[in-house]
């Protein structure tokens, strides 16, 4: 036995709620400590979809001070709570105290900073702390201020910890 069905218009309203594509890194602050200066250092990062959706997303480059930043991969689409490891190469590019890079996220239009890289940078220090003759003969009997004075150490200590000429 069927029922008729009737053929009356109805207007349906659907509520729903959006989320906001974003995603997270984990750290979101790597500090690479004190690094030589143009010597490569690697971290891994774990970039997150906290979304129930696949984002799409583009990774660039924001501000950078100092230091050369680049990542294993730009961009590409993340499932939904899910995550991958990026790796960063950070090169610090001078001795003049903080280096800092942001790395931007653009997701569908939205972009904001997704990870600060931040160090410091030096070049590696020598400088003479002893000094005595091992060689057989007058220098031999010398004392270690005399040899100091006659190899001008002073001046050479001078001229290791300056700043090197490009």
């Amino acid at each position: 036995y069927h029922t008729p069905i009737s053929k009356e218009k109805m207007s349906i309203r659907l509520m729903g709620k959006g989320t906001r594509s974003s995603l997270k890194c984990t750290p979101d602050v790597v500090d690479m400590g004190i690094s030589v200066v143009n010597k490569e250092s690697n971290r891994s990062v774990t970039l997150f979809n906290p979304n129930c959706s696949t984002v799409t997303y583009k990774l660039t480059m924001g501000d950078t001070n100092n230091c050369e930043v680049t990542l294993s991969k730009d961009g590409g689409a993340l499932a939904g709570f899910s995550s991958e490891i990026i790796w960063l190469s950070y090169t610090p590019t001078s001795e003049s105290g903080q280096c800092s890079a942001q790395v931007l996220c653009n997701s569908h239009g939205n972009t904001e900073t997704c990870l600060t890289v931040v160090g410091k940078a030096t070049y590696p220090k020598l400088s003479f702390v002893d000094i005595r003759s091992l060689v057989p003969g007058t220098l031999s009997t010398a004392s270690k201020k005399r040899l100091w004075d006659l190899f001008s150490i002073d001046l050479v200590n001078k001229h290791l910890g300056a700043e090197p000429d490009p």
